[in-house]
Order: structure tokens, then sequence, then C-alpha cells
């Protein structure tokens, strides 16, 4: 094999291996989430939490400073790796903690993902690691016989891998700490080698081959002591600033030489592709160094979180694969020079508007302070920056086209997107009508049915609006309605119940009449306010009877407790429908073809040849589908039972308690009440879920050797049901932490959307006993409650 195709080889072999550490390190991050708490280990080996980071796991549940950790992972603490090595409380799937008023308490954080780690732990990470390996690929494929394009590569996925690792390496990962620390020093590394090959035919200066050995060899050192530091745990209080240091070292050692080669060839042909390469690096860099490292390093704790700042490294494989592929570069130094003149204006606006910020909130501390100051910076130079850009845009669609009324509603449709009331909405489209028809006035009045005027807004125009009214009387209206007034016109906007919303508008200011366009305009203009003003009066509806559900001390009201459970409901029936219709059916005829062609083996077998070995897997096959299709039947039952219309709630149940008897450890004692009824489905519905949720929780959690059930259905009264064991009991308190007690807390929710009570009766080691109270709902009935409804 010639030396090129072992360089080729080798480089796809370093793809395959970095899409390998890729997956490693995404599923450490997927599988723990960043607890995100140290601990502190005493004398007697007995570990406390000693800080709780936060935005993290341990802040979001509420963690206690103090708190005992007794067991991790099922293992006593002192067996848990990152927490004896590194002090860190990472990579747990279950917890106990005992509080330091003595509560124990039990945690299973395993997948369970923060929001904000999804986000800057997980889609962040990934896509930028997407981002740099698509970039390798293209590069590789199209240049592959440059070396600068090789060196390249390795920067991307090194930079990439380092990007990736730092989010498992956050979890106590020990293999993620060292790549990603190792991989984190050899970024500038690897960017000034790509410089050097990539310029090596300009006359620029760069560090040396010797002494780019002797960085790559202080890159071995902290590597080696990083290792190291899981043998002596001493070592891992000063591994990551070491590394930290020999990072910010390298990084800014390689942005002087950027600099010195930029300012000796400022004046020859290459001083855009290097203006393009020091303003990738600094983008790219500068946050990180900036916000995160050295206040990390001088002050102890960062301004901007690294998850943040690390982002801005996407600057740098952007510059390089716009330098390799470009063949046309834009003019860097209009954009430099733009940059650093906003840069500049900015810096007034920005130290104004922190401080009038500031003396309002004066208790911010430093760290506070300098990240408003920045957010404030930031944001004015990115406007001021694409102020060109802008202003060409919104005055080509704002000013230029401002009196063509396809634009108008354009622009009015856009603007309707951030109105939240129907205050806003109408103020909106009051401007609309004097910006686009300069009309001297307008007003926004109500009308009941029998002329009744109400306008708020502008007393003075009632008079008019009620003579004009009467014009207007015991006729039907609808919203785009342009009704004729004593002075102007009035367009209805929108009816609620036995009221009309409607614009009053003035003649406009030359006296002029509105031509058809305009008409046709805000017709339109006014149907589509008339839609908004519905959906807001829907909304504040549906607010107001939150809000006072809220003021009622009400988790939410019963319809919408049988609005959700219906819906469960029928996505239960329409996926046990489906697994009913498709692969039970496969299954059941995969069972008949095998016994068939079972039958006609055997029939050959007895004339032709004895194959036991064949009819031995043909009836294992057989008894295999035979078990498949008992189990997608079993779970269709749990999903929808089966026939409860046809024969009856009384039937149903005693089939479901049939067949709980025989995989239950306990004795079921029932009486049900078969006595034949009108009872509705959804009522026969919630029954059946509430008994099979009551025996599976006693088959979970219960250990009891008797359970006793009554279901008594008294058409004329209630329905009553009594649950009985002689389980391991519980607090009744307890019943309040709702994702503990899922069960517990779908039967009291189904309860409620019918109106019932529910009564839980329960101590530790004496069962549990529950009681149900039900209205009796039959199908006459529900008609005349959904009539009532409606």
């Amino acid at each position: 094999m010639d030396r090129g195709m072992q360089r080729n080889s080798f480089y796809w072999l370093l793809f395959i291996g970095a899409a390998i550490i890729e997956v490693y390190f995404l599923s450490i991050t997927l599988q723990y989430p960043m607890i995100g708490m140290n601990a502190v280990q005493t004398e007697d080996n007995r570990f406390f939490v000693a800080e709780v980071n936060e935005g993290h796991w341990g802040d979001m549940h509420n963690v206690e400073v103090g708190s005992e950790i007794l067991r991790i992972n099922g293992r006593p603490a002192d067996e848990h790796l990152p927490l004896t090595k590194l002090s860190k409380i990472e990579k747990v799937s279950q917890m106990t903690l005992l509080t330091p008023d003595g509560e124990s308490h039990f945690y299973t954080p395993y997948r369970a993902q923060v929001t904000y780690q999804i986000i800057y732990h997980i889609l962040l990470p990934l896509s930028f690691f997407l981002c740099c390996f698509g970039l390798s690929l293209y590069m590789y494929r199209r240049k592959h016989h440059l070396r600068a394009t090789e060196i390249l590569v390795l920067f991307l996925l090194v930079m990439a891998i380092a990007y990736q690792a730092a989010p498992a390496s956050s979890r106590g990962d020990f293999l993620s700490r060292i790549v990603n620390g190792t991989a984190l020093m050899m970024t500038p590394l690897l960017y000034l080698q790509f410089c050097r090959v990539y310029f090596r035919s300009f006359p620029m200066k760069w560090l040396s081959s010797g002494m780019l050995s002797m960085l790559y060899g202080a890159i071995i050192a902290a590597t080696g002591m990083e290792i190291a530091s899981y043998y002596y745990t001493f070592l891992s209080e000063y591994t990551a600033r070491i590394q930290l240091a020999i990072f910010l070292i390298f990084t800014v050692l390689i942005g002087i030489f950027l600099l010195k080669n930029y300012l000796q060839m400022k004046h020859t042909a290459f001083h855009t592709i290097l203006k393009t390469l020091l303003m990738g690096y600094c983008l790219g860099f500068a946050p990180f160094l900036l916000l995160f490292l050295v206040p990390l390093l001088l002050l102890g704790e960062p301004i901007v979180p690294a998850e943040l700042t690390v982002a801005f490294l996407l600057f740098l494989p952007a510059s390089f694969f716009y330098l390799m592929v470009s063949e046309r570069l834009i003019d860097v130094d209009y954009v430099f020079h733009r940059l650093k003149y906003y840069s500049l204006i900015a810096i007034l606006p920005a130290v104004l508007g922190n401080s009038i910020f500031l003396f309002f909130e004066s208790d911010l501390d430093l760290r506070s302070k300098s990240l408003l100051f920045v957010i404030f910076y930031g944001t004015i130079t990115l406007f001021l920056f694409l102020k060109d850009f802008l202003d060409y845009r919104l005055q080509l669609k704002s000013f230029s086209e401002k009196y063509n009324y396809q634009s108008s509603l354009y622009r009015f449709s856009q603007k309707v997107k951030q109105v939240k009331k129907v205050k806003d909405l109408t103020l909106l489209l009051q401007y609309e009508f004097e910006d686009v028809l300069h009309v001297r006035e307008t007003a926004v009045f109500v009308m009941d049915r029998e002329s009744f005027i109400s306008c708020e807004e502008k007393p003075h125009l009632k008079p008019m609006l009620a003579a004009s009214g009467k014009l207007w009387k015991n006729v039907a209206h609808s919203p785009g309605d342009v009704l004729p007034c004593v002075d102007g016109y009035a367009l209805v906007i929108g009816m609620k119940k036995n009221m009309y919303t409607l614009l009053w508008i003035s003649p406009k200011t030359d006296r002029t009449g509105f031509t058809p366009d305009e008409k046709d305009w805000m017709r339109t203009l006014c149907y589509y306010t008339s839609i908004l003003l519905e959906n807001l009066y829907l909304i504040e509806n549906l607010i107001g009877q939150l809000d006072q559900m809220i003021d009622t001390d009400r988790i939410h009201p019963s319809w919408l407790s049988k609005m959700l459970f219906t819906i469960s409901e029928r996505e239960r029936s329409r996926l046990a429908k489906d697994l009913h219709d498709t692969i039970l059916q496969e299954q059941l005829f995969l069972y008949r073809k095998l016994d068939t062609l079972r039958n006609e083996l055997y029939k050959e077998s007895k004339s032709q040849l004895d194959d036991s070995v064949i009819k031995k897997e043909m009836n294992t096959l057989k008894e295999h589908v035979l078990d498949s299709v008992h189990l997608i039947r079993e779970t269709c039952n749990e999903l929808r039972p089966p026939f409860l219309a046809e024969i009856g709630i009384g039937q149903a149940l005693e089939h479901l308690i049939q067949r709980v008897q025989l995989s239950a450890n306990f004795r079921i004692e029932y009486h049900l009440d078969d006595r034949p009824t009108d009872l509705d489905d959804e009522a026969a519905i919630t029954i059946f879920r509430m008994i099979q949720e009551l025996l599976n929780n006693a088959m979970k959690h219960s250990n009891a050797t008797v359970v006793q059930l009554d279901v008594d259905i008294s058409p004329s009264q209630t329905i009553l049901i009594r649950y009985n064991d002689d389980g391991i009991g519980m607090e009744v308190n307890s019943m309040k932490n709702y994702y503990k007690h899922m069960g517990i807390y779908s039967i009291q929710e189904r309860v409620h959307s019918l109106g019932g009570e529910t009564t839980f009766t329960s101590t530790p080691g004496e069962g549990l006993q529950v009681e149900i109270v039900l209205p009796y709902l039959s199908h006459r009935i529900r008609h005349e409650q959904d009539v009532v409804d409606i």
C-alpha cells in the first residue's frame, strides 16, 4: 500500500473514530442529567452536599446543602468514583439523601433532562459537531490532496470533539475529562499548524517546529497529570486550571502571531485573507476568553457560562470553509471598518443604558453588571452594524409602498402577531386607518341590538353616534359592513353575543370620498380584525375561567379533566384498533401458515424422511407466535376493554378481576352489582379504569395478601365503589406528590371529571381503603346534560 492510500485510510478511520466518540459522549449526556452538586468528605468517610449550582438538576429539585449522601446507583456513596475522585455528584441514576432535619429522600434523575441542559448540553454541541463533521467531509472529499485540508479536517474534528466532550466531562466521566482537556489544548496549536501550511509560500513568521514540539510536550504533560489525578485525587484541584491556563497562553500567543503577520502583509494582496482569519479567530475565541476563561481564572467566577461562549467557536470553521471554497471574497475591509466604527459608537449608549438600569437595580453583583453591559453593548453594536441593510428593507416595505393597500394589509398582519389584548388591537387598527386614509379622527365604540351606544374612548362623539345608530336599528350587521353616519362612517369590526364593536372614522382631511379600492381595503381589514377579536375574546374568557379556578383553589375545572380523559380514551381506542387490525392479523396469518407448513412436513416425514429437528423448530415457532398473539391481545385489552358496551360493566369487571387474579400474589374478594343498567359509556369506562388502576397499584406497591372490592350501582341514586387491602399502606399526605403516585392522581382526576368524590384512608402498615362516590349517569342523563351545555 503506497503512502497516499495509507493517509487516505487514516483519515477515513479518523472520521469513523470521531463519530464513535461523539456517540459515546452524547450517550453519557443523554443518560445522565447534570446534577450540579459538589460534595465534601468528612474524616469518618461520610459525604455531604457542599454546593448546589444554580439552574441544574439539584437546584431544580431543591436539594438542601448539608444533606448526607447515603447511596448512589444502589451502592454506598464511597464506592461512586465521581464522588470519591472529583467530589462531584454526577452520573447518578438513583440517589438516597438524608436531609439535615433527618428526612430520607430517594431521587431517580436517570434521563431526567433539564430544558437548559437539553439546549446547551445536547442540541448546541450536537449541531456544532454535525456542522464541523459535515464541513470536514465536504472539504476532504473535495481537496483531500492538500496538506492544509488534512490539518483543517483534524482541527475541525478535534474542536468538535472538545465541545461535545465538555457536557460529558461535567457529568464526571473520567474519559471525557481526559479527551476534553487534551482536545481543548490542541485546538489553538492545530489552528497554528494550518496557518503555517496554508501560508508556507508567503514570507510570514510563525512558531518554529522545535517550539511547536515543546508546546505539544506541555499538552502531553498536562494530560498525564489529568490521568494521574485518577490515582492521586489531590491533583484534580489543579488539573482543570492548568489546562485552561495552557489554552489561554496558546490562544493569546497565536493571536499575537496572526496580528503580527497581518500588519506585515497589510499592504499586500493577501491582507484580505489574513484579515478574514483574524476576524474569525477573534470572534471564535474572544467571547470564551474574555467572558468565561479570564474571569474564571482571575475572579473565580465567569461572567457568561461556558455553554454560551463556546458556541462562538463556530466562526472558526466558518472562516476556514469560506477561504477554502470561495473563489470571490467579500470586502472584509468594509465589514471590519464598519464593525470598528459601530463598536466605538455603541460605547456611549451602552454605558448610559447600563447606568440607567443600574440606577433602579443597584443590588446586582459584579458578574451581573458585567453581563448586563455586554448585552447592551453587543445588542447596540449588532443593530448599528445591520443599520444600512435594515434601513433599506424597512424603507422599501414601509415607506415607498405606504399607500399600497396590499402592503398595508401585509404590514398590519405582521404587527398583530405581537398583539395580546383587545385594546392593543383596536389601537393598532385606528393607527392603520389614520395613517393610510388620512382621516382626521377615529374611535372605537360598542352598540347593542337596541342601538344603545357606548363610547368611553371619546364621549364627545356619543350624541352624533347615537343619532347615527337610529339609522341602523333592527338591521342585522356582519363584520366588514360600512355604515353611514351623520359625520363619517362606521365599520363593524366584531360581534360578541348581542353587542357590536364598531370603528368610527371621520371624513378625509381633504373632504374627498372613499374610492372603491379604499372601501375594499377597509372591509378586508375589518373582517380580518373581527377574526382576531373573536379569538382574543375567547382567550380572555378562558383566562378568566382559569383565574376564577385559581381563586377557588381548584386544580382545574371538571370539563378540562373530562376533555383530557376523553381524548386519552379515544387515542387508546384508536391504538388498540390499529394493533388489532394490523399486527395481530399479521401474527394470526403467520400462525396459520406455520401450522399448515408443520402439517405438510409431518405428512412428508411419515412417507419419506423423519426430520424431527424441523418439526421441533416448527412447533417452537408456533408457540412463539401464539405467545405474541396473546401478548398483543392483552395489550389491546389493556388499551380498550373489549365488549364493554356489549356485555356491560359488571361482566367486564369480572373478566378483569379474573385476569388479574392469575398474575397477582393476593386473593381478590369482590362483590359486583349485576343489575342491568343504562350506564353512560363514559361513566362505564371511568369505573373500569379506576378499578383497573387500583388493582395495578395493589400488584405493584401494596404487598397485600387480600384485596376486597365492592361495586354498588344504583340507577336512581349513585355509584359506590369500596376498595380495601391489607398491604403496607402509605402516608395520605404523600399522595400530594403526583409524580410518585400517578395512579392515585389519575383516579382522583377521573372522579373529579364526573363530579364525584374520593376518600383515601391509609397509614403505614395498615393497608389502604378507598371509597369513591359517583353520580349515576345514564345515556339519557348524559344527553340532557349535553343539551344544557350547548
